[in-house]
């Protein structure tokens, strides 16, 4: 049975909550058109608090997930061709079911639209073809060792990330891409999982000292 992992059983929740606060104030920031709601004004301390937030939540969630991809990998190795047909029936397909009736919802009828945005994950549904493709390099990317090596490689993946939007997104691969590097950094730290938390207990006992 595998253990638990203490530190996403608490950062997670978190995180989640986080991204809940920001969407549910964003009418009120005029991130979000709403019809009907055109006229509110912006809130300004929802304006500074979101955008504060948003420059860390999404991240936090997205190297969760390559931590816990990690995790995972490492506890139960599974074949490259597994980990495409399970995670593209877990992502892939929820993305595109519950994307359709969304379309349909919000937008007027055009092939061309629905098949564009369906396709990479429309509205909230971004997140999970951007998984499912992080998952799919996180494969080849969690083989990677050596300092050097996953320095280089993180180097390579930010600079993809700045092109990625504007070059390329046919089913949400440009978004993968450009928050691969949050995605690796979190394979990276389940790598050195015990010389974190060694890390931060160091850094808590100096706090606390400090503080008695």
């Amino acid at each position: 049975m595998r253990s638990r992992l203490v530190e996403v059983d608490i950062i997670r929740p978190i995180a989640i909550l986080l991204v809940v606060f920001v969407h549910s104030t964003a009418v009120f920031t005029n991130t979000w058109v709403v019809p009907g709601l055109q006229h509110l004004e912006p809130v300004p301390v929802y304006v500074y608090h979101n955008d504060f937030l948003s420059s860390f939540r999404m991240p936090t969630i997205i190297l969760i997930a390559g931590y816990v991809f990690a995790y995972l990998a490492d506890a139960r190795p599974t074949a490259f061709w597994r980990v495409v047909t399970t995670k593209f029936k877990r992502l892939m397909v929820p993305a595109w079911l519950f994307g359709t009736p969304y379309f349909f919802m919000f937008y007027e009828p055009n092939l061309e639209q629905f098949v564009t945005l369906v396709s990479r994950g429309i509205g909230h549904l971004w997140f999970l073809p951007m998984l499912f493709w992080n998952m799919v390099f996180g494969h080849f990317l969690n083989k990677i060792r050596g300092r050097l090596a996953t320095l280089l490689t993180l180097s390579g993946l930010m600079v993809l990330s700045y092109v990625s939007m504007d070059v390329l997104n046919i089913l949400g691969l440009g978004r993968a891409i450009y928050f691969a590097p949050v995605f690796y950094v979190g394979l990276v730290a389940f790598r050195y999982r015990e010389v974190l938390q060694e890390r931060v207990r160091s850094t808590t006992f100096l706090v606390l000292l400090a503080g008695a």
